[in-house]
């Protein structure tokens, strides 16, 4: 495997300028990707997404050498979430907050390999090649940890102030860069760069000449209103940790305390805040005999028509909502639908597959611990799911799922 000094400096704040700094860290990611083919670790993966891999890798140790800040910001509210620096890993007296640690690595590895793929949870990140990959990386990184340079071009973050308006051109670079082009960002916000490139290239088809302003539109948009990172977080967020140290401000507002009409009719009706119906008929009759919906030519909601396994849940503030296919997965007194092998294979889809749940149901199903026989693919414990659904949700659905923190 061959590291790219192309795609190597792509990911680096200044592209167009090669520094001894730059040219040091590209020989490490030399170092790693040899010592990767002697080991032969994960030989199911390309050598462009093993070369993506080791870039990331190596874009971390640039980061935690340098304090850029992106890492830190991570951990930081990683631990403000859920207690702990990072997700999958027990927390140990072994790890060093801001420091190398392996367990920085193992993650590390686990979330760039996931970024090269549109399909979701493609490898545990308990997989044993995994495993002997960071070992070595990070005997390896150790080695040079107190010798590396600064990268000092990597540390963007210094001199800017989120409350001034007179930095906002810089505050614009940083965060283009941050979610384009930074070893970590990146990854997590694959598919909405994807479509945003497909319709780049339909732009440009079009415009021709014309066609470069409106497509930097579309992409300063797109960075604007896309959360980003395994966090799914704004960029404004990400600058703002990166360049305070903090925790970003809440943006939470106040919830309505009035309880909603819909919420009050279905309590009624069932006594109950969730309730399931095994196909579009019997959820349909509900509507109409137990909330007293007018029937309507053709069906009140004919796109459910085709399918069935519904769960409906009452929230005070929203309303209801319905979602077809998840009613076999729910475990609960009274859900004659629960298929506990169905559980088992297939629930972990309501956090890996985008659309496939409402933010809201996910969030009930596991706060109320509604999900017991879920699993992820070669855990079949279920704790690796169950102590990191949170953090997977935020990683896989993105925009789906994603709240002001």
């Amino acid at each position: 495997m061959e590291i790219s000094a192309k795609k190597f400096m792509r990911m680096q704040p200044y592209a167009h300028k090669v520094t001894e700094v730059e040219e040091y860290y590209l020989r490490l990611a030399g170092k790693l990707a040899k010592e990767w083919d002697k080991i032969g670790a994960l030989p199911s993966l390309s050598d462009a997404q093993r070369e993506a891999v080791v870039l990331a890798v190596v874009g971390y140790f640039q980061d935690i050498v340098t304090d850029a800040g992106i890492w830190r910001s991570f951990t930081m509210m990683h631990r403000h979430l859920y207690g702990k620096s990072i997700p999958f890993y027990p927390h140990t007296d072994a790890y060093t907050i801001d420091e190398l640690n392996l367990d920085d690595l193992r993650f590390m590895i686990w979330y760039a390999i996931e970024g090269q793929h549109y399909h979701n949870f493609n490898i545990s990140p308990l997989h044993e090649d995994i495993e002997r990959l960071a070992e070595r990386f990070f005997e390896m990184l150790d080695e040079v940890y107190e010798h590396a340079p600064e990268a000092r071009t990597y540390n963007l973050k210094i001199g800017v102030d989120p409350d001034d308006a007179n930095d906002a051109n810089s505050i614009f670079e940083l965060s283009s860069w941050l979610f384009y082009h930074c070893y970590f960002l990146k990854h997590a916000a694959k598919i909405a760069i994807a479509n945003a490139q497909i319709e780049a290239h339909e732009i440009l088809q079009k415009e021709g000449e014309k066609a470069a302003e409106k497509i930097q539109d579309l992409l300063d948009r797109l960075m604007l209103s896309q959360p980003c990172g395994p966090l799914a977080l704004p960029i404004g967020q990400w600058v703002e940790m990166m360049a305070t140290g903090h925790l970003p401000h809440s943006k939470k507002t106040a919830t309505a305390t009035r309880e909603h009409p819909l919420y009050t009719d279905f309590v009624k009706a069932t006594g109950k805040e969730i309730a399931f119906f095994a196909d579009y008929k019997t959820l349909q009759q509900f509507l109409i005999e137990g909330m007293g919906w007018e029937a309507e030519r053709g069906g009140i909601f004919p796109n459910l028509k085709p399918h069935k396994h519904f769960v409906v849940l009452a929230n005070k503030a929203h309303g209801i909502l319905i979602a077809p296919n998840v009613a076999q997965y729910v475990a609960m007194p009274g859900n004659a639908l629960y298929d506990k092998t169905a559980a088992r294979r297939e629930a972990h889809t309501l956090l890996t597959e985008r659309g496939r749940c409402p933010a809201d149901l996910i969030r009930y199903l596991f706060c109320h611990q509604l999900l017991p026989d879920a699993q992820l693919p070669g855990d079949t414990t279920g704790t690796l799911l169950h102590e990191n659904w949170d953090f997977l949700a935020r990683l896989y659905l993105q925009e789906y799922y994603a709240t002001e923190e």
